[in-house]
């Protein structure tokens, strides 16, 4: 019982760990692409 419980608690970490990777890279091609646009339109 105990393991699952740090079994899970290590995985849900893990989970967070990549959703926050996963937002800062999709931010950064979000801006990458608004800044593309912006040059284009100029």
């Amino acid at each position: 019982m105990n393991d699952t419980h740090a079994l899970l608690n290590h995985l849900h970490m893990r989970v967070r760990i990549m959703c926050a990777v996963y937002r800062m890279i999709r931010n950064l091609g979000y801006g990458r692409l608004a800044a593309c646009k912006t040059a284009l339109q100029h």
